[in-house]
């Protein structure tokens, strides 16, 4: 099984390594924003069920061994870092015993803290990615209603003043050097706010342009950055399982005794 999923492990690892990410058009943003919740509350998930399960592995394995201690008439010997084990020499020690005490002696100090580790980084990424996202959403949001305000503004002027002034007109001579005939048509005070929004939504413009550049960013590093070293990580995870069950002694196949 190591064995197979030491090849998976290490295709998902060149897929991702090679796979070039597409950024989100902007028109789609906002459903990638609940798709970057979700994901990060699945990857999370996927960490916590990989630990549950070489935790329940070792559990299984720690309790069978114990167990099967117990049965014997003569006990164990001990290693220099007090595990036990049988000598393969033993007359007499069914295969279970050894098998079991060997599996258990050999993945006993496995760890999958590093696995763990590069799965949280990348729930961590996923959740820097989301904040963008809805910040992206935000600005976006703040600049489409300062345009329909602008708008509804200079609409209102050009029903008061009977002409179809154009945006620029409007806003070009709102300042102190403006037409003598637009200033008196319109109070300083009203082209003054007009100005002002259309700072504000000029700003907001500029704001939302630079969020969504980070945001584009964000989408490539988080998934290069973040599922490369997950798959590396179970890929050398793997290879450690796999290296330890080597050291599990099996009996020759055919054998009548204890030879291993």
């Amino acid at each position: 099984m190591w064995t197979l999923m030491i090849e998976c492990h290490k295709k998902q690892f060149q897929v991702i390594m090679e796979a070039k990410v597409q950024v989100t058009q902007a028109g789609k943003r906002s459903s990638s924003l609940k798709a970057a919740q979700n994901l990060e509350l699945e990857i999370l998930k996927w960490g916590s069920s990989f630990t549950e399960w070489i935790n329940t592995q070792k559990v299984f394995v720690k309790n069978l061994n114990r167990w099967l201690l117990r049965c014997l008439l003569q006990g164990p010997g001990e290693t220099e870092d007090g595990n036990a084990f049988f000598s393969s020499s033993r007359q007499g020690t069914p295969s279970i015993f050894i098998i079991c005490n060997d599996w258990y002696c050999s993945i006993e100090n496995i760890s999958g803290d590093g696995v763990l580790e590069a799965i949280h980084d990348f729930a961590s990424m996923l959740r820097q990615l989301w904040e963008k996202l809805n910040e992206e959403k935000h600005q976006r949001l703040k600049a489409e209603y300062l345009s329909r305000d602008l708008e509804k503004r200079l609409q209102s002027l050009r029903n008061r003043s009977h002409v179809n002034w154009d945006q620029c007109a409007l806003l070009n001579n709102s300042g102190t050097s403006g037409s003598t005939d637009t200033r008196a048509t319109f109070p300083d005070k009203v082209l003054e706010d007009v100005k002002s929004i259309r700072d504000r939504l000029n700003e907001a413009n500029e704001k939302h342009k630079e969020v969504i550049k980070e945001v584009d960013d964000s989408v490539c590093h988080c998934f290069q950055g973040g599922l490369v070293p997950i798959f590396e990580a179970l890929w050398r995870f793997s290879s450690d399982m796999t290296e330890a069950y080597k050291g599990v002694s099996f009996p020759v196949q055919g054998s009548t005794d204890c030879a291993f």
